[in-house]
């Protein structure tokens, strides 16, 4: 199946596919981030990237400073999917916007995903930020990502990529500091967490704060790594990751409880 949505793209087009997962990338990333998975992915999914304004083929729309206009427009670009197993998967902010994306689905047409995977986020009632730094002036806000160690090293290595890329991450930043979770009931879709045992911004509390948002099971999965463990262990993630997705396709998964919550640490 096509879409008509420029918020989302087919990198792996599968008409036999049981499963389709749309992924969101980190702040200041892009979909280029999963380019690598296509081919080390179960055969049986649909891989889907969402594409946001400013980055790639739409860098000459200004990117969102607010989560609530990506979950609106991706939401509907998501209707004609709707009717077949579909997961998200989100890294760093990407996490954020995946969560408040499904409950949108939720809300809006009554379903949800088969599951939710999440790396390198705290749970979204646990995401928020005293003192805000996207509104700093350049050099001090770049010494803040340099030291948070959430943007990529190689960046910082190309100081005109940087230049270029800065008002994109700042608009990044400024749409996860801006973020304000409401309570709502928790989803009934399993969630599994993955995170960077070496990840200075993201600490272990935060990771497990999301068993609250599910009622199904809720899985952790701790790797070596950083904020980025998902680049510099991609192996051994995407393994864990293919391991996750095939327990979301129906003809794979053990009949669970909807209401039945658990919280299994791997």
């Amino acid at each position: 199946m096509e879409s008509n949505s420029r918020c989302l793209l087919c990198t792996r087009p599968n008409p036999k596919a049981q499963l389709r997962l749309f992924c969101f990338h980190h702040a200041g990333g892009s979909p280029t981030l999963f380019h690598a998975w296509k081919d080390r992915l179960p055969e049986q999914i649909e891989l889907w990237v969402v594409r946001l304004p400013g980055r790639g083929d739409r860098a000459s729309e200004s990117p969102f400073k607010r989560i609530a206009p990506i979950g609106q427009e991706v939401s509907e670009a998501l209707v004609p999917f709707l009717n077949e197993p579909f997961a998200f998967y989100g890294h760093s902010m990407g996490a954020a916007i995946a969560f408040e994306t499904a409950r949108l689905v939720r809300r809006r047409h009554g379903a949800q995903p088969t599951r939710l995977l999440v790396s390198s986020c705290q749970a979204p009632q646990r995401l928020y930020f005293a003192l805000p730094t996207y509104d700093l002036p350049e050099a001090d806000f770049i010494e803040e990502l340099r030291s948070l160690k959430t943007t990529p090293q190689p960046l910082f290595d190309d100081p005109r990529l940087l230049m270029m890329m800065l008002p994109m991450i700042r608009a990044d930043v400024e749409l996860l500091q801006t973020y304000e979770y409401l309570a709502d009931a928790p989803l009934d879709c399993p969630i599994t967490v993955f995170g960077g045992l070496q990840d200075q911004v993201v600490r272990l509390a935060g990771l497990m704060g999301w068993r609250k948002q599910t009622t199904a099971q809720a899985n952790l999965h701790l790797l070596p790594g950083d904020h980025f463990f998902i680049n510099s262990y991609q192996q051994a993630f995407l393994e864990l990751l293919s391991e996750e997705i095939n327990a979301s396709i129906p003809r794979y998964s053990a009949v669970q409880s909807p209401r039945q919550a658990a919280w299994v640490i791997q």
